[in-house]
């Protein structure tokens, strides 16, 4: 594989990114209590007891965001806590970084790769290591990312490890630490400024009527993040293209969200969210059920399927 450098913008950034601040180590750094990433998983499918952990900070572990300024000085963190058979077994750390469909992983020396979503081409971040309980890694310490080169996005980071206790397993983080950085001369997205409920219920409208399925998919499935390569998202959003391909299909849809009221929306809180999104919770009345929309980290309302 070779390192990163495709004329490709969203590459390129991530490049710059892997030749500026953006450097991994193992440490351990002075922070809060990390928020716990939700649903730790394995390959194999088998429940595990490891943790994960990690939060994006400007104020130096006091409090942990999920959307910052375009020049915010940042300071990311992350623990990953192994299995207790695993304690002082060797094995690997890994870290993933993902932008959209594109993930990139980094490697010992902290140059990033794009990554196939293969096993066998997976490199580690800290390879052939003695493992402790826990794991803790700074991944950047006073990085501002808009200006070393990527605005306007959302960053959701990956953990992961194996062991030679467990050959061919491998442990990692079912949901990634994601926060957004806005775009040049924007603020952060902050419960005081994202698009109202009503105006994200008609944005979705107007993407149906539009049929663009590919932008209804990418920017509002909250859930998007959990698709587990990138063809899971070609096949989600051509399914959308062959469901409604007829006019009379579509019309269906449109007609019924088009008959919610936008005056009956009620705003509620989600004590578990996703890691897309911020908690906020919007339900319109539809006949005799509900329509529900999740403010996303982005500022935009989404859904779930």
């Amino acid at each position: 594989m070779e390192l990163i450098s495709t004329t490709n913008e969203l590459v390129r950034r991530y490049a710059l990114l892997s030749f500026t601040a953006l450097t991994c180590h193992l440490a351990s750094p002075a922070y809060g209590q990390l928020p716990e990433l939700s649903s730790p998983s394995t390959i194999s499918a088998n429940p595990t007891s490891a943790k994960f952990f990690g939060g994006a900070t400007a104020d130096d572990g006091i409090s942990f965001g999920n959307a910052f300024a375009y020049d915010q000085l940042l300071d990311v963190y992350a623990e990953v806590q192994v299995e207790d058979t695993h304690v002082n077994t060797v094995g690997n750390l890994y870290l993933l970084i993902a932008i959209g469909e594109t993930f990139f992983m980094r490697d010992e020396l902290g140059a990033y790769y794009p990554w196939d979503l293969t096993l066998p081409n997976l490199l580690p971040t800290s390879p052939a290591k003695t493992l402790q309980s826990s794991e803790p890694l700074t991944i950047v310490e006073g990085l501002a990312f808009g200006p070393a080169g990527l605005s306007d996005a959302t960053i959701a980071i990956y953990l992961a490890y194996d062991s030679g206790a467990a050959p061919e397993e491998l442990y990692y983080s079912g949901s990634p630490l994601a926060f957004f950085i806005a775009a040049q001369d924007n603020e952060p997205i902050s419960p005081a400024d994202p698009e109202s409920p009503q105006d994200g219920l008609a944005a979705i409208i107007a993407l149906y009527k539009a049929r663009d399925f590919e932008t209804l998919i990418l920017e509002r499935y909250t859930e998007l993040y959990k698709a587990e390569n990138p063809d899971q998202i070609t096949q989600l959003i051509a399914s959308y293209q062959t469901n409604l391909a007829t006019d009379s299909a579509l019309n269906e849809v449109v007609e019924l969200l088009e008959s919610i009221d936008p005056d009956s929306v009620v705003l509620s809180t989600d004590p578990n969210p996703q890691s897309s999104e911020t908690g906020q919770v919007a339900s319109f009345t539809l006949g005799d059920q509900q329509y529900v929309l999740y403010l996303q980290n982005t500022g935009k309302w989404g859904f779930h399927i």
